[in-house]
């Protein structure tokens, strides 16, 4: 059975009111796929989704066969897909789930996400965190596998700030989740940047976007949950809300 996610924002304190939302790019998701069968490009229109809020979403609304347009051969499906960006005024997010079957061949994919631009973070202020869930399961009977694309070694999820993917400043040095092997069955993997909590960009933020590049075995499925997102730091936020409180004792 299909499953059905959505991607999270992880939890923050909410402050500030909704994003204009003419700060995502006109496209919310963009595919490329290649294999033996040809090559594949659809992309998602930032129209096609809601908002509410700082808030928007976008879904797939039902399973999407990606073909060639020469020769209308089907190169891979794209089996769901969610798109959440969050621009509250205190959180930034990027957050990107969708699964995806390979064709007759190992196929190549590179899924971008949407670029959020919004008011520069200070550099002393700028916090984030990335991380990456991506499930390998066999579905052709053989023997199941996932690999970033480039060099040996890079991963498949690259969160990226400051441009659109792949033109941006990475925010992992060389991306997440490098390989999976499923064997006949299936296999998961996640990993996050940093391990818990955020840690700073080392310089002013004002964009988020991200790409996932991988190749996947024949006839085999990927599934990825990705979260990408920025906020002021912590600290500095904790103390503002501490003197406020201050402030109102002594009142």
């Amino acid at each position: 059975m299909l499953r059905i996610r959505r991607a999270f924002v992880v939890g923050f304190a909410i402050v500030g009111a909704g994003a204009a939302w003419a700060d995502i790019s006109d496209v919310v998701l963009n595919v490329w796929t290649s294999n033996g069968s040809g090559t594949a490009v659809w992309q998602a229109p930032l129209s096609a989704g809601d908002s509410q809020g700082g808030t928007y979403t976008w879904d797939l609304a039902a399973p999407l066969a990606l073909t060639d347009a020469g020769t209308s051969e089907t190169v891979a499906t794209l089996l769901d897909a969610h798109v959440t960006v969050v621009n509250n005024g205190f959180t930034r997010a990027v957050n990107v789930a969708f699964d995806v079957q390979s064709g007759d061949t190992d196929t190549e994919f590179i899924i971008d996400s949407p670029l959020l631009s919004f008011a520069p973070i200070p550099a002393q202020r700028a916090e984030g965190r990335a991380s990456a869930s991506v499930t390998v399961r066999d579905q052709a009977g053989g023997v199941a596998w996932l690999t970033g694309l480039g060099t040996p070694g890079n991963g498949a999820y690259h969160p990226q700030y400051n441009g659109m993917a792949p033109n941006g400043t990475g925010f992992t040095s060389n991306g997440l989740v490098a390989s999976i092997f499923a064997g006949a069955g299936l296999a998961s993997a996640t990993q996050n940047d940093p391990p818990s909590g955020t840690r700073p960009f080392g310089t002013s933020v004002d964009s988020l976007s991200a790409r996932s590049a991988f190749l996947l075995s024949a006839g085999d499925i990927a599934e990825f949950t990705t979260q990408f997102h920025a906020v002021p730091e912590p600290t500095a936020l904790a103390l503002l809300l501490l003197g406020a409180a201050a402030c109102s004792r002594r009142r």
